[in-house]
């Protein structure tokens, strides 16, 4: 069963060593933990949330926060997702894309750039706008 929930410090070893599997050497130590230190703690705009299948570790996501002035609402942009290969093929990735929007109620969407997986996203109910998909995210209550 595929569950997430927000990075907390004590997922720093987690998550770092998930981003050393994705990044390699494109990203040296010291930024992985600056990263990962603000997707874990109160930065403002960064936000992290490490993905499960059972209770095995599968991968991460991180969010930035925007705004859209037309909307006069807050927005969240997926910068990045990685789900470790042997959870690929059991829709973790796709699990988590469906549920993301309610997790953020009350923006105005959730965008995620289209990059080769457009038609996936679409059938999770994200819709084109240049350079990006989207989807709404629900009322807050």
């Amino acid at each position: 069963m595929t569950t997430w929930q927000r990075i907390l410090p004590a997922d720093a070893m987690t998550v770092c060593a998930l981003m050393e599997a994705f990044h390699g050497d494109r990203l040296d130590e010291r930024r992985r933990w600056e990263t990962v230190d603000r997707c874990a703690g109160p930065d403002p705009l960064l936000e992290g949330w490490l993905l499960y299948e059972g209770i095995e570790p599968a991968g991460y996501a991180m969010l930035c926060r925007g705004y859209d002035p037309a909307l006069a609402r807050e927005t969240m942009r997926l910068e990045e997702l990685w789900v470790a290969p042997p959870f690929r093929r059991r829709r973790t990735g796709e699990c988590f894309l469906a549920a993301l929007p309610g997790l953020y109620p009350g923006c105005a969407y959730v965008e995620v750039p289209s990059a080769g997986s457009a038609p996936v996203l679409r059938m999770l109910g994200y819709r084109t706008e240049a350079p990006a998909l989207r989807a709404a995210c629900p009322e807050r209550k």
